[in-house]
């Protein structure tokens, strides 16, 4: 009997995680396509990653993981350390527990209805899937593996053995905005997104509240390049803000945030970014990311899916509360970040972790 499709309440999609579409060939770790490139024998956290980098992995869930079987399917490349890097190394974490896992990278959303039934037929556990592209079919298929409990990342429609989960774009943007509004002299900070869409949209809208949060007098303004690889248009966007006076930029374009940091690396302004390594482009102009450790989401709710609670709890959203937002090393290439610059900002941070604060998505 075919199950009944619950939509998820419009509320949440404000909790859109981005899906950016990187379609560079279809590797698989099992079954269809060519073999993944080798994974690292020992893959390490994400960088900046903070305390939650090692869940609690108990003997307890040892025991209940072993002989559990457990895949991952990702849009992209677990190389890129960032989105499906994050995902590929909650997987790693089930599999120290002692669970069996397989996971496909790259994967067209055209592939995602034989992934999900080959991961059923095959007995598979639990699948999660970072992709949201073709959900409702997706869905429709999931309903033929009662047995198996299947993730949908962003997915609006759930079933009885499909449920959804979310991150909170705007957590990350709301302490890149903290930290530029703390940086800035000139009174005036930049974002510069790739496509303007939920997440992405999200991301600016806790840019611009972070930054008012510090100082309500402080001009944030927000552009998009309409993708996330043309660098030299994001180059480009951001030379117009720092021809207008913005003396710290915070891009959100994915690899196009490249151009955002070269050009801050060239006109001797600051740079917040969303992820480590951006500073090889520009040493003298990064001065902290801001990380959204996206695992996290994923081994709890590999988690509760051990404790059996997962449909009982319905869509979850992470956010900085959750342990979603991490910080890496303060390289502060210019000497500007004070103790009191980092004080406040862990206050920010925990106004935000307790709740204290609430970021407005209308």
């Amino acid at each position: 009997m075919k199950k009944a499709f619950v939509k998820t309440p419009v509320f949440l999609f404000a909790f859109v995680v981005a899906t950016f579409v990187m379609a560079t060939g279809l590797l698989t770790a099992c079954g269809g396509g060519g073999a993944p490139p080798a994974p690292a024998a020992n893959p390490t956290a994400p960088a900046g990653a903070g305390e939650s980098a090692t869940p609690d992995q108990s003997s307890d869930t040892d025991a209940a993981a072993k002989g559990l079987k457990i895949a991952m399917i990702m849009q992209g490349p677990i190389s890129d350390m960032s989105w499906n890097y994050n995902a590929y190394y909650a997987l790693t974490l089930m599999e120290k527990d002692g669970a069996t896992i397989s996971y496909n990278e790259n994967a067209d959303p055209a592939d995602l209805v034989e992934y999900v039934r080959t991961y059923g037929s095959e007995g598979y556990n639990l699948v999660m899937i970072n992709d949201d592209r073709n959900q409702e079919d997706v869905v429709a298929a999931a309903a033929d593996f009662p047995d198996t409990q299947y993730i949908i990342v962003n997915s609006m429609t759930t079933s009885d053995n499909v449920q959804a989960i979310f991150f909170a774009d705007q957590d990350q943007g709301f302490m890149a905005g903290v930290i530029a509004a703390l940086l800035t002299q000139t009174g005036k900070v930049g974002f510069v997104g790739g496509l303007e869409f939920i997440p992405i949209i999200n991301g600016a809208k806790g840019f611009q509240q972070g930054v008012a949060y510090i100082d309500p007098s402080i001009e944030a303004q927000v552009v998009y390049t309409g993708d996330f690889v043309d660098s030299v248009k994001a180059k480009n966007q951001a030379l117009a803000l720092i021809e207008g006076g913005a003396d710290v930029l915070v891009p959100n374009a994915d690899a196009a945030s490249q151009g955002v940091v070269e050009a801050a690396q060239e006109k001797g302004v600051l740079v917040v970014t969303n992820g480590e390594g951006m500073e090889t482009f520009g040493p003298d102009a990064v001065v902290i990311s801001v990380n959204k450790d996206t695992y996290v989401g994923y081994y709890d709710t590999y988690q509760r899916y051990l404790a059996g609670t997962i449909n009982a709890d319905g869509p979850k959203v992470y956010g900085a509360g959750q342990g979603l937002i991490s910080f890496g090393e303060w390289l502060d290439p210019t000497g500007v970040v004070t103790d009191d610059i980092r004080a406040r900002v862990q206050q920010a941070m925990d106004a935000l972790s307790n709740g204290e604060v609430v970021i407005d998505l209308n």
